[in-house]
């Protein structure tokens, strides 16, 4: 009856240990899964991000090339009435 008992309990035992080592590693891995899609979100966003900067600063280039070509017009005209 012991002996019994005896193996009940050990089987019981190592059932719960089965399933509650089963259920830590789904939940690692759950969490594991998830920090792979946040950290290729962050990677998505900094790269969005990166390229959204160089479009931009392309602009602002642009805008202050714009802006020297006026000014450099506006001088030569000045520099002209000067000339004569």
């Amino acid at each position: 009856m012991f002996k019994d008992f005896s193996n009940w309990m050990h089987n019981t035992a190592t059932v719960l240990f089965d399933d509650t080592k089963n259920d830590l590693k789904h939940q690692f891995e759950n969490a594991s899964d998830e920090m792979k899609e946040k950290i290729s979100n962050a990677k998505f966003d900094l790269e969005e991000t990166y390229e959204d900067l160089v479009s931009n600063m392309s602009h602002k280039t642009e805008d202050v090339i714009s802006f020297l070509e006026t000014k450099l017009a506006d001088l030569k005209k000045q520099n002209a009435k000067f000339q004569k």
